[in-house]
């Protein structure tokens, strides 16, 4: 993979920078944007691939555009990027208006659609129509779960392939082992800063819709 990716990641950063780890691992470079203070397990920190770079940015300014524009204008300057590319859904607007000055492709990855909460919160409804809106012009997304790809097509009308999914990828305790996250499926793996016992170990209450969990993760208008 001989590629510059400029990555915005709204997750946890520790499970972003793994992730990016693994993009560096097949050759290409990336450039990590993550949320300063959004980390999990302190204590055992991830080590960076030679081939990353991280940006920190803090996490009251990590969704205003102009301001992460601004500080990535020397990473855009030095790198001739080939895709802007984003996790989850609230970073589509910055993720859109990056990749619109670089003049590249951009794609986001969507980790869940909490459609039950959207039906209650109007604010929230609001929120993820603008989203979609945004993300109808992506030139690729990917889905976490079968869920979240049906969901977004009800929304959105646009369909995707089952190459389209890639199950979520985590990073547990051993002490957790045995706490159902280990299972293969159409699960809700947001575990950063939940119980993993409380947020997976019941399979049928897990599996029925991916609104169930909310990402606690985003911004409270997420």
């Amino acid at each position: 993979m001989d590629m510059r990716i400029l990555y915005i990641g709204a997750e946890s950063a520790n499970w972003i920078i793994n992730l990016c780890n693994k993009f560096c691992e097949q050759g290409a470079d990336v450039t990590c944007v993550v949320q300063q203070s959004d980390e999990y397990d302190k204590e055992n920190p991830v080590k960076e691939h030679k081939k990353l770079t991280r940006i920190n940015i803090e996490n009251g300014k990590f969704f205003e555009p102009n301001f992460v524009f601004n500080k990535l204008l020397l990473p855009v300057k030095q790198n001739n990027f080939d895709i802007v590319f984003g996790s989850h859904m609230p970073v589509s607007p910055l993720v859109k208006g990056l990749a619109e000055k670089l003049n590249v492709p951009w794609g986001i990855m969507v980790l869940d659609i909490p459609t039950d909460l959207m039906r209650v919160d109007r604010r929230r409804m609001r929120n993820w129509l603008y989203w979609f809106d945004v993300c109808k012009y992506a030139d690729t997304m990917i889905f976490n779960t079968r869920v979240a790809r049906d969901e977004y097509e009800k929304f959105t009308s646009q369909y995707f392939f089952d190459d389209h999914i890639i199950p979520y990828a985590i990073n547990m305790p051993a002490k957790y082992d045995m706490a159902g996250v280990d299972v293969k499926g159409d699960y809700i793996l947001s575990i950063c800063r939940l119980t993993p016992i409380k947020n997976c170990r019941d399979r049928k209450s897990t599996r029925l819709n991916s609104s169930h969990t909310d990402i606690s993760r985003m911004p409270s208008s997420a």
